[in-house]
């Protein structure tokens, strides 16, 4: 009795180890294919870091502006009786705009002038008879006075009556007018705004650091493409730059000038794109870190207000998080100050589902969907 229980206790124990073996091996064989399978690499939109010396364009969002820009006004008080003005039309230096009801004027001119031609007579008979010692000098300097004082009214009223005709300083359009006829106009009320649009200037906000770097005269080959015109380029030179900076974005105004193009109506307010060659010298600054360019979609804020991107190794790879210090942002991208290196690859889109354990490689311009 013994004798059995002790086999089929063996027995037992032989089935036991038998089937531990048995599940190891076959285990090993359904799962050594799984841990030894190559997972596809993901595809990842990448851009090449570069070097912001390399880069001699550099483009500038702007806005029209008219070269000369004035609100006409009347400096009298009065009735507006004409007004030619009509918003886009064009007018010419010296084209009559608007005129007051002139009435009042003319008549206190006519009186200024009657009197002033009574004085004139009065002075010129007592200058016969102070030179024959007829008259004693006291009442030719009171004739002289008189007559002074007509000739200085006079032409005030001479003015006044001017003042109610109100005429184009300069060639132009008219963009804006402000009042309608027939209104009592008070002096100084804006009546039309006009614009000289015989050259074009386009102003754009350019950083400090290309200003306190040579300012404009650092500008070479400047071009301007209407949004209009998008096609086109049109050559142009800078006019002129502002020395305050703005106290928000801390750029400073640039003004770029170029003839009207033809063929195409630009008016003030249209937008445009100003490029200008410039080279971003680096070589005699050896206290300021070489700076490299990458697309702002490339550039992720952590919880810490740390910057960092995904570098993406060329051949493929595991993606590597790399914190970064950032510089100014620019039309063209995001400086990266320290962190990332010319040539390096990172990553510009699904940068927020990315892992340091997920296999990835760049995706290839050519290919669409899975394929890249």
């Amino acid at each position: 009795m013994k004798f059995k229980k002790s086999v089929l206790s063996g027995i037992a124990a032989f089935c036991v180890l038998g089937s531990a073996v048995w599940y190891t091996t076959v285990s090993g064989t359904i799962e050594e294919p799984v841990q030894h399978k190559a997972s596809s690499p993901r595809p990842v939109r990448t851009e090449t870091a570069r070097d912001i010396s390399e880069l001699t364009f550099q483009s500038f969002p702007g806005s029209v502006r008219a070269t000369e820009r004035v609100d006409l006004a009347f400096s009298v008080d009065g009735l507006l009786a004409e007004l030619h003005a009509t918003e886009g039309a064009m007018v010419k230096k010296g084209d009559v705009i608007a005129l007051l009801d002139q009435r009042d004027a003319q008549n206190a001119y006519e009186a200024a002038k009657a009197r002033h031609e009574v004085a004139k007579k009065d002075f010129d008979r007592s200058q016969i008879l102070i030179s024959r010692n007829v008259i004693p000098q006291a009442d030719y300097d009171d004739t002289k006075a008189n007559f002074d004082i007509a000739l200085a009214e006079m032409r005030i009223r001479q003015k006044a009556l001017d003042d109610t005709v109100l005429s184009a300083p300069f060639d132009g359009v008219v963009s804006k007018r402000h009042v309608e006829n027939f209104q009592h106009i008070k002096a100084k009320d804006t009546i039309v705004s006009l614009k000289d649009i015989s050259k074009i200037d386009v102003v754009i906000q350019v950083p400090e650091r290309l200003i306190a770097r040579g300012g404009s005269g650092r500008f070479e080959a400047v071009r301007v493409r209407f949004d209009a015109l998008p096609q086109v380029w049109f050559e142009a030179g800078i006019k002129e730059y502002s020395i305050e900076s703005d106290p928000i974005t801390r750029t400073y105004d640039v003004v770029v000038s170029l003839n009207p193009p033809e063929g195409v109506t630009i008016f003030p307010g249209m937008t445009a794109t100003v490029k200008a060659q410039f080279e971003d010298d680096y070589s005699g600054l050896s206290e300021e870190p070489k700076k490299v360019l990458v697309p702002l979609a490339a550039v992720i804020g952590d919880a810490g207000n740390n910057a960092f991107v995904w570098v993406i190794p060329e051949d493929g790879g595991t993606p590597v998080k790399t914190t970064v210090q950032i510089g100014e942002v620019r039309s063209d991208g995001i400086e990266i100050v320290s962190g990332l290196n010319t040539g390096e690859l990172v990553a510009i889109s699904g940068v927020h589902s990315l892992r340091n354990d997920m296999r990835v490689r760049p995706a290839h311009a050519d290919r669409e969907g899975l394929d890249q």
